[in-house]
């Protein structure tokens, strides 16, 4: 398309036009992601406050609406446009037979919602579900912390001496990551609820556990083969708690690899990517 200059010279018109049309876009898309960020937000500081006075009703409100966002967005996603993570690959642990199986470590953002990062990748290809995925594990934690506070995982704690011979404490706080770990593991569910409905919060086994229950699949949690003495208890396959086993034709395990950002650093400020997808 052209028009005529002042002048009479012709000049085109289409790549204004386009160009105009694209930055419109992108300030509109980038005003609804930040409408939509803030009120996700709003979303974790209305359901804290739900959860402090038991308001089951709003709680089950925030839930359902959730719910529904996260089954009419998940699809199958494209594994092959993500982005592969090096170091994570050099940690598959030597028992998984990487040539054999197609095994590959993608990357996902280590900004503390790793793991719902990392499960959102699995729904949808994308990290958009995260926050969502967050809402349902709190919720879940909240709604049906007994059956939590007896999860066969925690069995496997007290019956292993190399973790339990660690500070009682700092073995509670792997599970149950809170400021406040008490001795009743009643109280500690609860209290990962509510910390849960911080963004950013970091998340423990025990989220694990309550997002296997949330998207009704298993999720095989790989760990690297360092800290032998607890890495049986991470190293492990978690079914949804309604469920005791997997008809592997019918439920498709969801792969999670535990790892860090970018490199091996341990000063404090470096960023650790707890939770990396795994997909074979």
């Amino acid at each position: 398309m052209f028009g005529i200059g002042s002048a009479g010279h012709k000049f085109d018109l289409s790549l204004d036009v386009s160009v105009s049309l694209s930055i419109c876009y992108l300030t509109k898309l980038h005003e609804s992601l930040t409408i939509s960020f803030n009120q996700t937000m709003n979303e974790l500081d209305n359901l804290l406050s739900a959860m402090k006075i038991n308001d089951e009703d709003s709680v089950v409100s925030i839930r359902l609406k959730h719910l529904r966002r996260v089954q009419g967005d998940s699809c199958q996603p494209d594994y092959e446009r993500l982005q592969s993570d090096k170091l994570a690959s050099m940690l598959i642990p030597s028992e998984i037979n990487v040539d054999e199986g197609g095994q590959q470590a993608l990357k996902c953002t280590g900004n503390e919602n790793c793991l719902y990062n990392s499960a959102s990748l699995v729904l949808c290809g994308d990290e958009h579900l995260s926050t969502s995925l967050r809402i349902l594990t709190a919720c879940e934690l909240f709604s049906t912390g007994q059956l939590y506070t007896d999860h066969p995982a925690l069995e496997t704690v007290i019956k292993n001496p190399e973790f339990m011979s660690r500070n009682l404490n700092d073995a509670r706080a792997m599970i149950f990551p809170t400021a406040e770990i008490s001795s009743e593991n009643e109280t500690n569910v609860r209290n990962v609820a509510l910390s849960t409905c911080t963004d950013r919060a970091w998340s423990g086994l025990i989220h694990i556990m309550a997002l296997a229950t949330v998207l009704q699949r298993p999720i095989s949690y790989v760990y690297p083969e360092v800290n032998m003495g607890i890495r049986p208890l991470f190293n492990n396959l978690f079914y949804p708690v309604s469920s005791n086993e997997v008809n592997e034709g019918h439920i498709e395990i969801m792969y999670i690899m535990w790892s860090r950002d970018g490199n091996f650093d341990t000063r404090d400020g470096v960023c650790l990517n707890q939770i990396i997808l795994y997909h074979s």
